[in-house]
């Protein structure tokens, strides 16, 4: 399957695990040829009592499975200080188990309010906005699949961006 997500992802509540994708990707689970621009945020609201974990990411917030071939240009916020770990990513916010292939990030799209209790993630590349325009980077996410999935973005529906055939 393969999908992309363009909207803003809000969460909430204590151990939470969210992503441009998916939240969490279970062992057996395989996320593959997927691209999110939309902005993940985490803005503690909840009342209850503060002290888990939460993950963040542009693509999974907490990886146990494969993720292959994806992109993400979406900006990760937390602004949170009360919990005792926060793990951002532009992939994945953790990875407990798994693997990252051939997948990429724009640098400074991590924001936090505080560095104390964030652990930052540097799963994947940090490429820049331009070079994933290149037909190089095309051919990059094309590597690891049987025939075309990615194309460019020739109506400019994508702002450039690789898009998916």
């Amino acid at each position: 399957m393969t999908i992309y997500k363009t909207s803003t992802i809000f969460e909430s509540v204590r151990e939470s695990r969210a992503g441009g994708i998916i939240g969490a990707s279970a062992e057996v689970s395989t996320i593959k040829n997927v691209y999110n621009k939309g902005n993940v945020c985490f803005l503690n609201s909840s009342t209850e009592e503060i002290g888990t974990n939460t993950y963040l990411s542009g693509i999974v917030g907490l990886n146990y499975g494969q993720v292959t071939n994806a992109y993400s240009i979406g900006k990760v916020i937390s602004q949170e200080d009360e919990f005792d770990a926060v793990y951002i990513g532009n992939i994945c916010g953790r990875k407990a188990s798994g693997n990252i292939i051939n997948c990429y990030y724009l640098p400074d799209t991590i924001l936090t309010s505080n560095t104390d209790n964030i652990q930052l993630r540097a799963e994947g590349q940090e490429i820049s906005a331009d070079k994933m325009k290149e037909e190089d980077f095309i051919d990059l996410l094309n590597e690891n699949n049987d025939g075309i999935i990615w194309k460019r973005d020739m109506e400019n529906i994508n702002n450039a961006f690789p898009i998916l055939s």
